[in-house]
């Protein structure tokens, strides 16, 4: 199966307008924030969440992420404790979660990002001092 654009690029990119047969419908919109490192995870584990979650960019991660970043975490503790002992399946799953994070050059670039600038307030950029 091929990797699919997320929605938002295909809307923006004009491809709705051109083929609206495109559009998935009822696509889920995530509404919770990640929240907190689990309270299972040991202290190295659950600095390396914070890590992760710092250099991701703001507005990727959501509650529903929370496994694919604790299985990130735990992943990488246990590659920078022996780089050197780390199996190359694991190393591949790694980077399989590191990518679906937005954490690689290549997967960077399909992210979707909310725009903060753009709202629908019309009073939104109204400064009452000009």
């Amino acid at each position: 199966m091929a990797n699919r654009k997320p929605s938002k690029i295909l809307e923006l990119s004009g491809a709705y307008r051109k083929n609206p047969s495109r559009k998935r419908p009822n696509e889920p919109q995530p509404t919770e924030q990640l929240g907190e490192p689990p309270a299972h995870l040991d202290r190295e584990t659950a600095a390396v969440w914070v890590e992760l979650v710092q250099i991701v960019p703001p507005g990727v991660l959501w509650a529903s992420d929370r496994i694919c970043v604790e299985i990130a975490a735990c992943l990488l503790v246990e590659y920078r404790r022996r780089p050197a002992d780390f199996m190359a399946s694991r190393l591949a799953q790694l980077r399989g979660c590191l990518g679906s994070l937005g954490l690689s050059p290549a997967d960077r670039g399909k992210l979707s990002v909310p725009d903060k600038k753009k709202t629908d307030d019309p009073w939104a950029g109204f400064d009452p001092k000009k």
